[in-house]
């Protein structure tokens, strides 16, 4: 049995070879780090553009020293996980180690306080001094320790192109704390501790691979009062269970003897796969493919084949050949029958061809070696030919019992037998690619520098398989039809970060999407040298970045030609406009590729094509057209397009009364399209149009008075890169929202709130046709089937946000949206409260409520003498006083009298108080009469409303 392993692998690896697939079983549905005990483990890493408080001094040193750079923080941990910028020039560092190390080293003990504090220069060991890119790069790295003893994941690294450093990254953890044990325990106790943990999990007894040296081991926690890492010294063991299938890292406190935490490093999922062979899967096309590198015996002698398939033997007859699935790059095992071979008879200058299509198992074992030889040259002729690994023979097992699944374990692929519902799944081309690209990420990661992340890996998977095939829906055949698993050009709205981040395989579409729209954008504007380019930037992500976040920051050091990211890349504003548009990049810094939104002015929409949102221009627009309906009566439609306006485009809404929703389709010259808005859950604006009479509104400019708040505020907005809040309000200063910051927020409602804002009663004077609530939201909530975004009147629930079955359409608001809701049943009794409500689960959290101009509006021409001006009425006091020139109703009120000498009013004298016109008041006529009924208006705090 081995009991000890490599200890200096371990701080890196013990994170980062995992075996990942298509899918987890239910039974695995773990988080990254599962803890034994105390508050749960950070489920993924989050991320801000803005330093912590607690950096700023060490930060802004950084930038007084070396000018024009950015950074990515850790959330938790406070530290950049990334900072680019200008770069330092580092003369000969790329063709020389020596002085690279040396570069790299002189920086890491300048900046110890920014990059790992807490730590000494001591504290880091040289992990990786290599060259990549074809030799345009260098990463140097170093591993973190403390005490002398490897402190796991903890690295900080150093990117060299051009003579210049200009990308470092850190993955230390922060003032390290750890006691060591005074008498560790011994490897049988570390093993049986863990052995007896899965055990207890799983009912099931797991076999032990290895037992590695002690370890420091930090573990981030989601804690109530904030997050905070955990630190003990483990030691580590890795166990495999059979079945159910599953294996760990299970770290052992090093002096107690009990398990701290586990990391599940197999990663499964459904799949199908065909075998002439099938092209894409069983049941499709079938195609010869040449059996490269094939291992056959040929005329009684061993032979192996070229890349094109092709033999040679001595004499000028047909040559016997026995053909088999083995060969120097890919070797294929069978785990339920016999490895299979194939007998031909081959002509001199002839073809024979193997076809075993019509036995799954065989057909599994033929189509598993084409599609794996095929990716894996591919990988090695377009992205990394210096990737030794790529070099050696695949282990391939196919036909493994289980029901629509595969996996990789880092190093070898693994496929399960056809089942009711799916196909063998060494029969499906899409996922041998798949699954290999897990193998090739986990080799092409440069320790120190890249890290292994289950959701990061899942989705430049689906894009190696999508960029072989041309096609991004990735996995067609999966469930026996030509339906893909997954989409990573979705017709109706793109994945992004971090609102959909969350179970690896769904989480993965983020990054794979973005590379995908990344490969399009490339391809449109340089044709095969921009996919080119494209899969060159993918390799770069999969090398060096840690997590979805970070492969921004890395895509552009792939991107960049002289070591200085400050003046930007040749493909920036393409790399910038795919990765903002899936919420990757910097939204404050972050080149464009869109144009900004519609703005409305009444029944007038109008664009602004050059107005980016970004730095980069957008793409032109070849044209633009509105779709519309009527709330009330959805069947009454219309389309309007824009036409040149000024600078922009325009369109006008119908000759409609009412709530109109609508829709903007913004077409480029280069086809593309952008609809507005941008969100899924509620993809129509509203707007009202004609007439209405403000009863009462709240800008929250006074704060939020008479309002009753339960985890809401008023103030300014905070916009931060996880919440995604406005950075201002809509307009003034201030606004109503969830976590404005205080109290050290972050944006982010909390797991598991339940959060209230609720209006003072507002009276509702006279007899209306309708009542509306109106006002301007910028929401950002998750499906209902989760958390839940309400807005009640009077106990009556009036909205709320969307439900779907599948649990995966967030409401995600990207600018300030009108919105309309009716309450007049409600408001019949005279008045109506209003509350804005939020509830959460305990998962996934995002920005909430974040509202402004909140109004109540009445519709109709309401009642003489209520003391509002509604439609039809220039003035309404109620009739408060005779002779004043405002009677309770227009012309109500009689004139004044001249020859009627008991009338004191003379409308021929200015300084007469009278009206001669009789019922109708002026602001800027008749004395006092005018200013009396403005302070009357101004008294009970009503407006006539020119806008919604």
């Amino acid at each position: 049995m081995k009991l000890a392993r490599l200890a200096f692998a371990a701080p890196v690896l013990a994170f980062g070879t995992t075996a990942d697939a298509v899918r987890n079983p239910d039974y695995l549905d773990e988080r990254p780090i599962e803890a034994a005990a105390g508050p749960p483990a950070r489920q993924a890493r989050t991320s801000s553009w803005r330093a912590p408080v607690a950096a700023e001094p060490a930060w802004k040193a950084f930038l007084a020293r070396h000018g024009a750079w950015a950074a990515l923080w850790d959330g938790e941990t406070g530290i950049p996980t990334r900072i680019y910028g200008e770069g330092i020039a580092t003369p000969g560092a790329l063709a020389d180690a020596v002085i690279a190390e040396a570069a790299a080293r002189r920086v890491l003990d300048d900046q110890l306080a920014l990059l790992a504090p807490g730590a000494s220069s001591r504290d880091f060991v040289l992990l990786a001094n290599q060259v990549h890119a074809g030799g345009a790069r260098r990463t140097v790295s170093f591993a973190q320790h403390h005490d002398g003893v490897p402190v796991v994941g903890g690295a900080v690294s150093f990117l060299f192109g051009s003579d210049r450093l200009f990308v470092i990254g850190s993955h230390a953890v922060p003032h390290v704390r750890a006691l060591r044990a005074a008498r560790p325990i011994t490897a049988a106790v570390a093993a049986a501790a863990a052995t007896t943990w899965i055990v207890e999990l799983y009912g099931a007894r797991p076999a032990l691979l290895g037992v590695d040296a002690r370890v420091i081991l930090p573990v981030i926690r989601e804690r109530d009062d904030g997050s905070g890492v955990d630190y003990r010294e483990v030691t580590p063991v890795t166990v495999d269970l059979a079945e159910p299938r599953g294996r760990w890292v299970v770290y052992v406190d090093a002096a107690t003897g009990e398990p701290v935490a586990r990391r599940q490093t197999l990663r499964f999922a459904d799949g199908t796969i065909k075998y002439k062979v099938p092209v894409r899967y069983a049941g499709s096309t079938r195609a010869d493919y040449p059996a490269q590198f094939a291992s056959a015996t040929v005329a009684g002698g061993a032979a192996t084949t070229d890349v094109d398939g092709k033999l040679t033997w001595s004499g000028a007859v047909a040559a016997a050949v026995t053909a088999r699935v083995t060969g120097t790059y890919v070797a294929v095992g069978s785990a339920s029958s016999a490895t299979v071979t194939g007998a031909l008879s081959l002509a001199p200058g002839g073809t024979a061809s193997w076809d075993v299509g019509g036995t799954e198992r065989s057909d599994a074992q033929l189509s598993a070696f084409v599609h794996a030889n095929l990716i894996k040259r591919f990988a090695a002729t377009t992205m990394a030919p210096q990737l030794t690994w790529l070099n050696s023979a695949l282990s391939v097992t196919v036909n493994e019992s289980g029901n629509c699944n595969a996996y990789s374990t880092g190093d070898d692929i693994h496929f399960y037998v056809e089942s009711g519902q799916c196909h063998n799944t060494a029969r499906l081309a899409d996922v041998v690619y798949h699954e290999f690209g897990h193998s090739l990420h986990s080799h092409a990661i440069i320790p120190g520098a890249g890290e292994w992340d289950g959701a990061l890996s899942e989705g430049t998977s689906d894009y190696l398989a999508a960029t072989y095939t041309n096609d991004p829906k990735m996995g067609r055949g999966f469930f026996k039809t030509d339906a893909p698993l997954r989409d990573l050009d979705p017709p109706n709205g793109e994945w992004t970060w971090p609102e959909d981040n969350g179970e690896v395989h769904d989480a993965g579409r983020i990054i794979g999407g973005t590379l995908w729209d990344l490969r399009e954008a490339m391809r449109l504007g340089l044709g095969a040298p921009g996919v080119a380019i494209a899969d060159d930037l993918y390799y770069a992500v999969i090398a060096r970045a840690s997590d979805m976040p970070s492969s921004y920051v890395e895509a552009l050091a792939g991107d960049d030609d002289d070591g200085n990211l400050a003046n930007g890349t040749p493909h920036k504003c393409l790399i910038d406009a795919a990765f903002a548009a899936h919420g990757l990049a910097d939204p404050a810094g972050a080149a464009g590729g869109s144009i900004a939104p519609p703005l409305r002015e009444e029944r007038v929409l109008s664009l602004s094509p050059g107005d980016a949102t970004g730095v980069c221009p957008p793409p032109a627009v070849a044209s633009a057209r509105a779709t519309w309906k009527l709330r009330a009566a959805p069947a009454t439609t219309g389309t309007v397009d824009f036409v040149a306006s000024g600078t922009g485009l325009a369109a006008s809404l119908p000759d409609e009364t009412g709530v109109v929703q609508y829709q903007v389709t913004v077409t480029f010259a280069d086809g593309s399209t952008q609809v507005f808005p941008n969100n899924a859950a509620d993809p129509w604006y509203e707007a009202y149009l004609g007439g209405v009479t403000t009863i009462w509104c709240e800008d929250f400019e006074g704060a939020a008075d008479g309002w009753v708040l339960d985890g809401f505020a008023a103030g300014a907005p905070l916009a931060t890169a996880n919440a995604s809040d406005p950075a201002t309000a809509f307009t003034g200063g201030a606004v109503l929202g969830t976590d404005l910051g205080e109290d050290g927020g972050d944006g982010d409602y909390e797991p598991g709130s339940a959060l209230a804002a609720t209006s003072p009663f507002i009276e509702i004077p006279g007899a209306w046709d309708e009542v509306h609530l109106q006002y301007r939201r910028w929401l950002n909530v998750e499906d209902a089937t989760y958390d839940h975004a309400t807005i009640g009147v009077d106990g009556t629930a009036v909205w709320g946000n969307l439900t779907t079955a599948v649990a995966d359409t967030h409401h995600r608001d990207r600018e300030w949206r009108f919105q309309d809701v009716d309450v007049t049943a409600q408001a019949a009794d005279g008045s109506v409260e209003v509350t804005f409500g939020l509830t959460a689960d305990e998962g996934f959290e995002l920005g909430g409520w974040t509202i402004d101009q909140v109004c109540v509006v009445a519709i109709g021409a309401g009642t003489c003498g209520d003391a509002l001006v509604s439609p039809g009425e220039q003035c309404d006091d109620g009739n408060a006083a005779d002779g004043d020139g405002c009677s309770a109703c227009v012309s109500d009120e009689p004139p004044d009298d001249p020859d009627d000498p008991d009338d004191p009013d003379d409308p021929d004298d200015p300084d007469d108080p009278g009206d001669a016109t009789g019922g109708c008041c002026s602001t800027t006529e008749g004395g006092m009469a005018g200013p009396l009924a403005l302070l009357a208006l101004t008294l009970l705090g009503l407006r006539r409303r020119k806008r919604s």
